[in-house]
């Protein structure tokens, strides 16, 4: 970068795990956890900004180049990640109280918001 500050310019690609029920049932509501960026400059070098695998394999700028071959890696680390991925949750006081109007509405009026963890924290996932 200090031989030419243009490569330090760079496109964004976010990653974001959400829940394929999310889009089957248009629940506009639920939330997406970003799990990373890849980040690009014109020289297609990249290197990501990610939570855990994600952060720590791409993080060679200098060096790595994006292909196909680098994609169909990141694309596989994302989805390692996401299989292992505890589950979004509403928080339990927001949805403890329902009425049959709503339950035949199928939350039409009142969508159902993910975005609580359930069960474990990583300790990435802290910072």
């Amino acid at each position: 970068m200090k031989e030419d500050p243009r490569r330090s310019y760079c496109g964004t690609i976010h990653i974001y795990n959400f829940l394929a029920d999310s889009f089957t049932y248009d629940r506009d509501a639920d939330l997406g956890y970003m799990i990373g960026r890849v980040f690009v400059n014109h020289e297609k070098h990249y290197f990501i900004e990610g939570k855990r695998e994600l952060g720590v394999l791409y993080n060679n700028f200098n060096t790595a180049e994006i292909t196909p071959e680098s994609v169909e890696k990141i694309i596989e680390s994302a989805i390692t990640y996401t299989t292992n991925f505890d589950l979004l949750t509403p928080p339990y006081d927001e949805v403890k109280l329902v009425s049959v109007a709503e339950m035949k509405s199928a939350f039409d009026r009142k969508p159902m918001v993910t975005g609580k963890r359930l069960g474990f924290r990583f300790q990435q996932d802290m910072d």
